[in-house]
């Protein structure tokens, strides 16, 4: 699999669900998303200044081996602008049966973030998974803001994000979300959604610095 390597500063898929690809839905799509990748290109060149002058970051954890403060939120946004950088918005599976095609893109994303911040190979599985939810959360985004116009007509590469996704991405990327398949699935899980005992939506801090302001108070 090829994955974007030009660093800079600049829930169910319509796809096997034993292999875990969940579907780009609004639930995987934090509070103002647009917002938090204008944020993340932004920390994405603070880090990589630092990281040029020989300066790493510490990340605090909780007992549940989330990320919290000093850094968490500096930390989170960094992994999702390492991850739009570099992962194509064509990749579908984030756990596929055959490891190869994603292996090599995880541990760049790995070794990517072990040059900037302090983190030992015990959270390893945490910057994956949440790698991989962010990746969904910004195919989920594309979708819902930029995949139609007013009239449900599908439109052009959105000019917001043409350094992240090629033009044969973007004609990938609709042509997938034209198919029955995905809008069958789609609608499947929309009504999951709607059933899920706990709507919110988790905002850039999340839950866990949401406990450890509390703790604190």
């Amino acid at each position: 699999m090829e994955y974007h390597d030009n660093i800079g500063v600049p829930y169910d898929d319509p796809f096997d669900e034993e292999n875990d690809c969940p579907l780009d839905e609004e639930n995987d799509c934090p509070l103002d998303e647009e917002n938090e990748i204008t944020r993340g290109i932004t920390i994405m060149r603070k880090v990589i200044r630092a990281r040029d002058k020989g300066t790493t970051f510490e990340v605090g954890w909780n007992e549940h081996g989330q990320p919290i403060d000093p850094n968490a939120s500096m930390f989170v946004s960094y992994i999702g602008a390492v991850v739009r950088e570099h992962i194509p918005i064509t990749l579908d599976c984030w756990r596929p049966k055959d490891k190869s095609i994603i292996g090599p893109a995880k541990d760049f994303i790995w070794s990517e973030i072990q040059r900037s911040f302090i983190v030992d190979d015990t959270h390893k599985k945490y910057v994956l998974q949440e790698a991989g939810k962010l990746h969904r959360g910004f195919r989920t985004m594309l979708t819902t803001k930029h995949l139609k116009d007013a009239d449900g007509n599908f439109k052009d590469r959105p000019n917001l994000y043409k350094g992240l996704i090629s033009p044969d991405e973007w004609k990938t990327f609709v042509a997938k979300r034209k198919s029955e398949a995905f809008k069958a699935i789609s609608d499947l899980n929309r009504k999951r959604a709607e059933k899920a005992p706990y709507p919110y939506k988790r905002a850039r801090r999340g839950y866990a610095l949401l406990e450890q302001d509390i703790v604190s108070i």
